[in-house]
């Protein structure tokens, strides 16, 4: 096998040499890709957890400011002011 790797021109070690240096910025260049991909999809899951959780404070303060005959409309029912319940 050495006598294999000995016996080779330097015509054929400079082509050996030059498809690895492809084969290697390939590589790179794919893995570079990716990570970009990667950081978008990144950034834009975040931008989208922001927005959700400012929307859900402003829900939580409408909801805390709101009193039981609000409350009870928003969720659909009836609020009986007599008794004081929600039918």
């Amino acid at each position: 096998m050495i006598a294999f790797f000995t016996g080779l021109s330097l015509r054929t070690w400079l082509i050996i040499a030059a498809v690895g240096a492809v084969l290697a910025a390939a590589g790179a260049i794919y893995a570079k890709g990716r990570s970009d991909a990667t950081s978008a999809s990144t950034i834009q899951q975040q931008s989208k957890t922001i927005e959700t959780l400012r929307d859900r404070s402003k829900t939580d303060a409408e909801i805390n400011s709101a009193d039981d005959a609000r409350l009870c409309s928003a969720l659909g029912g009836v609020y009986d002011h007599a008794t004081g319940k929600c039918l």
